[in-house]
């Protein structure tokens, strides 16, 4: 992941790995998430609903990427018919 211009030291850095800079913020946990985490709870199907983007629009193109976890590994595969 390139370096943005407005990260730095200064910033926030993730509330759940605490190891990379936060690049958007839950409004309704008040918790802060890395790019990485942030696409992991969209694959997983919880996607951050009301959000404050802190690094221009990433977390938008992430959702339009990922489809707002229409990906997800989570759905039950169909059962195999009955012999």
């Amino acid at each position: 992941m390139p370096a943005s211009p407005r990260r730095g030291r200064h910033r926030r850095t993730c509330s759940f790995c605490s190891l990379h800079p936060a690049v958007v913020r839950d409004l309704e946990t008040d918790l802060v998430w890395c790019e990485g985490c942030a696409t992991d709870l969209i694959h997983a199907g919880d996607p951050i609903e009301d959000y404050r983007e802190l690094d221009d629009d990433l977390y938008a193109g992430l959702l339009q990427t990922h489809g707002r976890g229409r990906f997800t590994g989570l759905r039950p595969h169909p059962r195999p018919p009955r012999t």
